[in-house]
């Protein structure tokens, strides 16, 4: 569970999640095809976000349900992928911890 959480957080801090806004908007409309207001989520930038222009949060509340889908799967699929890099890692560093005991010990 912690593995997963980091990896959602990571996930969605590394990928802007302005830029997978597109993806996640066509991901939720396969897994969920009931139509909502037709209004395109599109890219918007950096600048225009800083400068005071906040479309980008009309677009998404307006969209939101296919975005939220969309998100949501994005994390859980970061977050499986993160389990199994963490539980790599933790076992091999278990692995080295437990035969530097052991050469300690003799």
């Amino acid at each position: 569970m912690p593995a997963a959480i980091i990896g959602n957080v990571i996930g969605k801090l590394t990928f802007l999640p302005l830029v997978l806004l597109p993806f996640a908007k066509k991901i939720g409309e396969m897994f969920f095809t009931k139509k909502t207001i037709d209004i395109p989520v599109e890219e918007h930038p950096w600048r225009d976000i800083m400068s005071g222009d906040f479309t980008v949060f009309k677009h998404l509340l307006q969209g939101g349900l296919h975005v939220l889908i969309g998100m949501s799967l994005f994390g859980l699929i970061l977050g499986v992928i993160s389990y199994f890099v963490v539980q790599y890692l933790y076992n091999n560093r278990k692995k080295h911890r437990l035969a530097k005991r052991a050469s300690a010990a003799v």
